[in-house]
């Protein structure tokens, strides 16, 4: 640990979070800098999820690398991950807040062009995608009207779905539209690339509006763990979103074949729970 706090952070991180001349957020810059440290310290665990231990040494390692993390933001960003519990879940909401706001380049890509990725830079995005995220419920409405399977499109690094994009964007109103758009419930129940269900996404942003809006109209999504066989209630006490653990909680049924509170599952809730000091309050 006294290696760690006598780490040079100066020395990789030169610009900190915030807007650029052109005024768009400088994540993908910012994001290189900070791998760059956690990759030379093998701090990387902390911020994809793969350190669990969370004992006390991994605690203090936790707000360090938090502190790191928060220090490398401007006034302005600082102010968006206030209180959160972890360093994974500053990463993440700067991940989810930051990395698709900017402008797109030009030129626009066609409705539905297919998403790639090379190295860091994204190569071009959608129009389905674009307009999910801002909330413009119209486009996407008109885009959804000329082909109803760009509803199950995998949008972004991720693969998200524009259901996934909806539950991070904090527009329940667009959420509510985009869900009364759909007639197959299966289509809520669709993974990213690691397994999360738009439910998950929502639990793990701490969305409590989109999250009663999905579980209100698919409960099954209560039982569909994602690749790490963690259930969405694991991501709302990962992220110490309380007010959505109840909510889940509540809407769960620990006497059907597929039980989320049966095993390790119980111990890892448990566990998430102590982390965020749950008992605690």
């Amino acid at each position: 640990m006294a290696t760690l706090a006598a780490v040079n952070v100066s020395s990789f991180i030169s610009v900190k979070l915030g807007r650029d001349e052109n005024n768009r957020y400088n994540y993908e810059t910012w994001r290189e800098q900070m791998l760059c440290l956690f990759e030379s310290q093998d701090l990387i665990g902390f911020i994809d999820g793969t350190s669990t231990n969370r004992d006390d040494v991994w605690r203090r390692t936790d707000w360090l690398i938090k502190g790191w993390t928060l220090g490398a933001l401007t006034d302005e960003v600082i102010k968006t991950v206030v209180n959160l519990p972890s360093a994974r879940a500053v990463w993440m909401k700067l991940k989810y807040k930051f990395s698709e706001t900017k402008p797109p380049p030009p030129p626009p890509p066609p409705p539905f062009a297919a998403v790639t990725y090379q190295g860091q830079q994204w190569r071009m995005d959608t129009a389905l995608y674009r307009s999910a995220l801002r909330g413009e419920w119209h486009t996407v409405k008109q885009l959804v009207d000329q082909d109803p399977s760009a509803i199950k499109l995998r949008l972004g690094f991720s693969s998200e779905t524009a259901i996934h994009v909806a539950a991070i964007a904090g527009k329940p109103e667009f959420l509510l539209n985009l869900l009364n758009l759909i007639s197959d419930d299966s289509v809520l129940a669709l993974r990213d690339k690691i397994g999360d269900n738009p439910l998950h996404t929502a639990a793990a942003m701490g969305n409590y509006q989109a999250a009663e809006m999905l579980v209100t109209r698919f409960p099954k999504l209560l039982y569909l763990s994602n690749l790490d066989n963690r259930f969405l209630h694991h991501s709302a006490a990962d992220f110490g979103h309380r007010k959505i653990l109840q909510l889940l909680i509540s809407k769960t049924q620990d006497n059907l074949p597929i039980n989320p509170f049966a095993g390790d599952g119980s111990l890892m809730l448990l566990d998430l729970m102590i982390g965020v000091d749950f008992f605690g309050e």
